[in-house]
C-alpha cells in the first residue's frame, strides 16, 4: 500500500493505484526505494537497527535523498506540491470506447496512411519494417491512456505487435535505453504528420456501452 504525507495505512486504493502508477512513469528512483520499503528488503536501514516498517514511507524517501511524494483524491503532489491529477480506471475506460469508436472514422483511416510514410513504413519504437494493412500493425498511444493520454492524433504512432504489447501502459521499465520509450515522446525520426493538427471527432458514449466494456473479460489489460 501506498502512503499519504500523514498516515500510511489511510490512502485509498484509488489514491494507491495513482501513486504507484506516478512514481513507475514519473519517479523510477523513489519507486525502486518504495518496493525495497514495502518488501522489507532496504539494506541500509537493516544496518543501523531500523526497521522500515517502522517509518512513514516518506520520511524513508527524505532518508534516501529523494522526494516526498503523496496522494490524496486522486492529486498526486511532490513536496506538498500539487502536480497531477488522475482520472483514474473510470476515466481509461471512457477512452478506451472512445478510441474503438474513433478507429472507425475516416480522419483516422487518413492519418494511419500519412503517419506510415512519416515512420517510413516502420516501427516507430523498434524501426522494424512494418506493412500498412498488416494485423500486426498497432496504433500505440505514445502517452499511455491510464496516464494521463488523450485519443489526439498527435499522441499516436503506429507499432509492431511485439512493441505494442510489451510496452502497454508503461514507459519506464519498458526499455531502459531507449529514451523515447522511457519518456513517452514521439521518436525525433518520425517525420511530422499534416493530420495531428486535426481535431479528432466528438464521440459520445453511453452507459449502455460503458457496462458491455466492463463485461468484457480482458478489461483489465491496458494496452493501447
Amino acid at each position: 500500500m501506498a502512503a499519504n504525507s500523514k498516515n500510511d495505512y489511510t490512502i485509498t486504493a484509488f489514491d494507491a493505484e495513482n501513486w504507484w502508477d506516478f512514481l513507475m512513469h514519473e519517479y523510477p528512483d523513489n519507486y525502486e526505494c518504495a518496493k525495497q520499503y514495502y518488501a522489507d528488503e532496504d539494506p541500509d536501514l537493516e544496518l543501523e537497527g531500523c526497521r522500515p516498517g517502522n517509518f512513514n514511507i516518506n520520511d524513508y524517501f527524505v532518508i534516501c535523498e529523494l522526494p516526498r511524494i503523496s496522494a490524496q483524491d486522486g492529486v498526486i503532489k511532490v513536496n506538498d506540491k500539487p502536480v497531477k491529477r488522475y482520472d483514474g480506471y473510470a476515466g481509461w475506460r471512457r477512452k478506451r470506447i472512445e478510441f474503438e469508436k474513433l478507429k472507425q472514422e475516416r480522419l483516422l483511416q487518413e492519418w494511419k496512411k500519412e503517419q506510415y510514410k512519416c515512420q517510413d513504413g516502420r516501427c516507430a519504437w523498434c524501426r522494424k519494417r512494418i506493412f500498412l494493412n498488416n494485423t500486426n500493425v498497432h496504433i500505440d498511444h505514445v502517452k499511455p491512456l491510464i496516464y494521463d493520454g488523450t485519443n489526439d492524433l498527435r499522441n499516436l504512432v503506429l507499432t509492431c505487435a511485439d512493441c505494442n504489447y510489451h510496452k502497454g501502459a508503461r514507459a519506464e521499465g519498458y526499455n531502459s535505453g531507449m529514451y523515447d520509450r522511457v519518456c513517452n515522446v514521439i521518436p525525433s525520426w518520425v517525420k511530422p504528420n499534416r493530420y495531428n493538427i486535426c481535431k479528432i471527432p466528438n464521440i459520445k458514449i453511453t452507459q449502455r456501452e460503458l457496462k458491455e466494456f466492463e463485461s468484457r473479460p480482458a478489461v483489465a489489460t491496458y494496452n493501447a
